[in-house]
């Protein structure tokens, strides 16, 4: 007796549609594999993302598309696992193409079953996704990059959106504000800077304020810039931090990034060198002799009260100007006298010690004085870095001077007439 072949089951018209319009796809890769994993089917649009024909893959198996670490995991054999018994398994991974390239699908792979529930294999619909995978790698490793570059910075960084709101900060932020107001304690991701601000109590508060008000002003586009020197004590230790708030420049809400720097050794030093300076000030004034301090070009720095008395000039009006040419610009003999050869100026600019030169300077008048002075470099790390200048005015002592002779010349004349009456 003979058997009689299964007759195949009639093909529909809605079928044959249905395929030449999977087959006809280019914006997706629909093929179909059997249960063992083996291509079946391949569309337009796989042969597109792939780069293989028809004839190239069907009867390959999926793991040609596959890259070596998902090989290496059995990531193929787990996809079409989840897809047998959950129905369906997502695809979100790099694939392989022909010519060895990667690009990026995503999709889903779907179990087909016939009437009775048996497996006959899977459908898979993926898109390429590269494009936005590429880009969206690039942005997670510039927000990296920018997150590993803000805490690596000993600046206090955060930002603030356009009502106050804190949407980010850096590590050394985080580490500050524990430490308490002001800024006041506690100010991180997520709260609001100027309602923390506006309800600081203590010490601070009033700077605290100065700060908000600064942020809405940036924030409202009154001023670009703002930034604040204040106090920021602990109960133990003096600190001292520099604010300075900047608006984003980016189309939608305003953004404020706030830069805080802890200067405490700075503003200690500074405190220090003004203290140092006040003293070094009111022994200067006090001095008989004219001090200049003068850069290595002769330029004036500062000079004491007397030497404003001396030659007329204030402090003000020489600073940054050459010395010799307001009080060293003419010869005794009223001859210009070129600053190139002038022998305090090039002692000056060579770094060398003059003593006790004694020359004619003149005051704004015009009058001349006659003078003493020596000068002697300023140098720090082995580096010239100025010149501090000493006149002493002659005029008085030889007008002195002059009169102890003619007294003497008297005296001795007084004397000579009594000896010839006698």
């Amino acid at each position: 007796m003979q058997h009689e072949r299964p007759r195949k089951r009639p093909v529909s018209k809605q079928e044959v549609q249905n395929r030449l319009l999977v087959e006809s796809i280019t914006d997706f890769a629909i093929f179909l594999l059997d249960p063992k994993g083996q291509v079946a089917s391949w569309n337009a649009g796989a042969e597109l993302l792939f780069g293989y024909s028809n004839s190239e893959i069907v009867g390959q198996p999926i793991s040609r598309l596959c890259t070596p670490e998902d090989l290496a995991s059995g990531q193929p054999q787990k996809e079409l696992e989840t897809a047998t018994t959950d129905g369906r398994a997502y695809v979100e991974r790099w694939h392989i193409r022909k010519d060895g390239t990667r690009l990026w699908l995503s999709g889903v792979t779907t179990a087909v079953n016939d009437e009775q529930g048996r497996l006959r294999g899977f459908a898979r619909i993926t898109r390429d996704g590269t494009e936005s995978k590429l880009v969206e790698d690039a942005l997670r490793e510039a927000e990296s990059f920018s997150r590993a570059t803000l805490d690596s910075v000993t600046a206090h960084i955060c930002v603030l959106d356009d009502k106050g709101t804190i949407l980010a900060v850096n590590r050394a932020w985080q580490d500050f504000a524990a430490l308490g107001p002001p800024p006041p304690k506690n100010l991180c991701k997520g709260s609001n800077y100027l309602e923390a601000c506006d309800s600081a109590q203590g010490n601070g508060a009033k700077q605290a304020r100065a700060l908000a008000e600064g942020v809405r002003a940036v924030l409202q586009g009154v001023r670009k810039k703002y930034s604040l020197v204040y106090a920021c004590h602990s109960p133990t230790k003096q600190r001292w931090s520099f604010a300075k708030l900047t608006r984003f420049i980016q189309d939608g809400p305003a953004r404020v990034v706030i830069a805080e720097e802890n200067i405490t050794n700075r503003k200690l030093n500074e405190d220090r060198l003004l203290s140092h300076a006040r003293l070094s000030e009111a022994t200067l004034n006090q001095a008989s002799e004219a001090f200049f301090l003068l850069t290595v070009d002769g330029n004036v720095i500062h000079m004491n009260s007397t030497a404003e008395k001396m030659f007329g000039w204030k402090r003000d009006e020489l600073a940054g100007k050459l010395l010799h040419n307001a009080i060293h610009f003419l010869h005794p003999d009223n001859r210009p006298f070129p600053v190139s050869e002038c022998p305090i100026v090039q002692a000056i600019n060579k770094g060398q010690v003059l003593q006790n030169h004694q020359d004619v300077f003149y005051d704004r008048s015009g009058r001349a004085v006659c003078v003493s002075c020596s000068a002697a470099p300023v140098i720090e790390e082995n580096r010239l870095t100025a010149a501090v200048l000493t006149v002493s005015d002659l005029t008085k002592v030889r007008h002195a001077e002059g009169n102890q002779s003619e007294q003497l010349r008297q005296l001795e004349h007084v004397l000579s007439m009594a000896i010839a009456n006698n």
